[in-house]
């Protein structure tokens, strides 16, 4: 199970809500040999100077978008770090089946600056396990988790220029060569037949 990696715009209002999803992989009766997953919980902590979620915290989305899931959820913990807890239930024990979004997250933003970030990190329960699908017979499963991680991004920064042959600069600009761009960020363009890149 997979928490979300958002980047949020400072200059768009604190009262706006992200739908961000929670995704999986897989699950089908050969990946929970043969168990029918009806239901989940687990804990993951966050930063609340620089996020929070809007209420209802969590939604029905993509596998628990059928009107039998309940899928709910707390902010609890005192202080900045504070821990989000998911429960989600299926009514009629009808069992998850597929990949993708298996519940969506309603994110906000506190903070306005830019750089802060929070990292989304599951959190043991009481039991170990940071976050589990429980089958119809109550059996828990304890699934490959991935944090995430949600930071404040400022706007767009563009990198032009001209590229030229230093050793001879005579001879004009240079087209189709490969820019690529590393580091925080990433990206790859070309020159065109001018030399410029953006």
């Amino acid at each position: 199970l997979s928490l979300p990696n958002d980047f949020l715009d400072p200059s768009v209002p604190a009262s706006t809500v992200i739908i961000a999803p929670v995704t999986t992989t897989m699950i089908d009766s050969a990946t929970t040999n043969g168990a029918n997953i009806t239901g989940c919980q687990g804990d993951f902590t966050f930063d609340s100077s620089v996020i929070t979620f809007a209420s209802p915290f969590v939604q029905r989305a993509g596998l628990t978008s059928d009107p039998n899931w309940n899928v709910v959820a707390n902010i609890i913990g005192t202080g900045t770090i504070k821990t989000l807890r998911i429960s989600a239930f299926m009514n009629t024990l009808v069992g998850l089946n597929g990949s993708g979004t298996c519940f969506e997250v309603r994110i906000r933003r506190v903070s306005s600056t830019v750089g802060a970030m929070s990292p989304l990190t599951w959190a043991p329960l009481c039991g170990g396990n940071e976050f589990i699908f429980i089958d119809d017979t109550l059996t828990s499963y304890d699934p490959t988790q991935n944090n995430g991680l949600v930071a404040i991004q400022g706007p767009p920064v563009n990198i032009d220029g001209t590229i030229i042959n230093c050793a001879n600069p005579v001879s004009g600009p240079m087209p189709n060569v490969t820019l690529t761009l590393t580091g925080g960020a990433s990206g790859s363009t070309s020159s065109d037949s001018s030399g410029n890149y953006l």
